[in-house]
């Protein structure tokens, strides 16, 4: 089995996935180039 448990999206308040993409474009990559089994989006959320 293959899987990313750690992407950032744009949703990351600090930018930190600016050049991730969105995600939707995650889970297309996700799926459709990587064959991946399992993945998570795990932006960050300003410690709260």
């Amino acid at each position: 089995m293959r899987g990313d448990f750690h992407r950032h999206t744009e949703l990351s308040w600090d930018g930190g996935g600016g050049n991730d993409g969105s995600l939707q474009d995650f889970f297309r990559y996700m799926i459709d180039v990587a064959s991946m089994d399992f993945g998570a989006a795990t932006d960050h959320q300003g410690g709260q």
